[in-house]
């Protein structure tokens, strides 16, 4: 069944594969599904409502979100390759419960079922300024359980997860080559496409301003990964827009989704570019920030992360933020880049041009 033909296919058709798609996973021991009830259909995204036979257990799901990407869509194989091989080989992650993958790397077309999480949690909106600095906490925590679980792993460097996805985004430990592919982009691409609309904003010799960081940005991750060492597995697309914040923090936890963009970074690149998206006033932001960061890299060290010191998250977070103002001009968001322009100022930056 195609993703094109899903609204289309007779009830009984979608039945017929739901069902299959359970047993085969374990998840369906008796019973079968009868009806399919597509709640919402938005790009990939699909929000199934379920029923079962009448020796179906009580317990088996009855909401589902299915994400089913298009073959030309190829950013899909990276959420596949994370539920399919990565999510599994950890004990607990901080995600939502996956019922079925299919990852298709021939044929580029992948699916997961998940399972749907809306009655016990919720995404929350902007402004961000009402949530607490625990619920940060909570956040950071999460992703904390995917980097500590992929720090200096070796299957980090495999292929698959060293995927080159295209120019543009400024946190992808690949090489050397492709950050410099991307420093060429961010210079003679983006930068001269946003210029004029920026100028406004920030006056005259941001043009100048912005080839000088992302020239120094470059120059710093290309010596920060010649290391090989304090890389882990990113998010990349962190923001709390891809997190599930609980309703009940007391009975639930935070849960991290879309994982298309999961590749080989900088861990403390999730907090800057999660802090820096939320907007929040200079004075507010780094007050969790160094609450953040301090708990970051005490719970690194505790969790057997040893030779990362205060000193080195410090340094890896203000290169992020530097990071996120040739990222930021890519998204053409003002209200991101003036937020990634503060960040700067606050982190003193400046300091790291060269």
């Amino acid at each position: 069944m195609k993703v094109s033909e899903l609204e289309a296919t007779p009830d009984e058709l979608r039945a017929h594969w739901l069902t299959n798609r359970l047993r085969d996973n374990g998840h369906l021991p008796r019973g079968k599904v009868v009806t399919v009830n597509i709640k919402v259909a938005e790009k990939h995204h699909f929000a199934l409502e379920v029923s079962y036979s009448a020796d179906a257990s009580d317990s088996s799901p009855r909401n589902f979100i299915l994400k089913w990407y298009r073959s030309e869509y190829p950013f899909g194989l990276g959420e596949g390759l994370f539920f399919d091989q990565i999510a599994p080989a950890m004990s607990d992650p901080p995600v939502p419960l996956f019922y079925d993958v299919r990852v298709g790397w021939n044929a580029g077309e992948t699916h997961i079922l998940l399972e749907d999480l809306s009655a016990s949690h919720f995404v929350a909106s902007p402004p961000y300024d009402c949530l607490s600095r625990e619920t940060f906490e909570q956040v950071v925590d999460a992703y904390l359980e995917v980097h500590v679980r992929w720090w200096d792993h070796p299957r980090i460097g495999q292929s698959d997860i060293l995927r080159d996805t295209g120019a543009g985004v400024a946190h992808e430990a690949i090489s050397a080559q492709v950050i410099r592919r991307n420093e060429q982009h961010f210079s003679n691409e983006v930068l001269p496409a946003r210029i004029d609309q920026l100028r406004g904003t920030f006056g005259g010799g941001w043009k100048e301003f912005c080839k000088r960081v992302i020239a120094s940005w470059a120059d710093m991750f290309v010596e920060r990964i010649r290391r090989g060492t304090g890389l882990t597995l990113v998010h990349g697309d962190a923001q709390l827009g891809n997190v599930l914040l609980p309703r009940n923090p007391q009975l639930d936890r935070p849960v991290i989704i879309d994982w298309e963009g999961c590749i080989r970074g900088i861990g403390v690149w999730d907090l800057a570019r999660t802090m820096i998206q939320t907007e929040l006033p200079s004075n507010k932001r780094l007050e969790i920030e160094e609450v953040l960061l301090a708990r970051y890299q005490a719970a690194l060290v505790e969790r057997g992360i040893k030779d990362y010191s205060r000193e080195a998250c410090i340094a890896d977070y203000r290169l992020s933020v530097l990071a996120n103002i040739p990222h930021a001009l890519v998204w053409e968001s003002n209200s991101y880049i003036e937020s990634a322009m503060r960040a700067y100022r606050d982190w003193e930056c400046d300091e790291l041009l060269r």
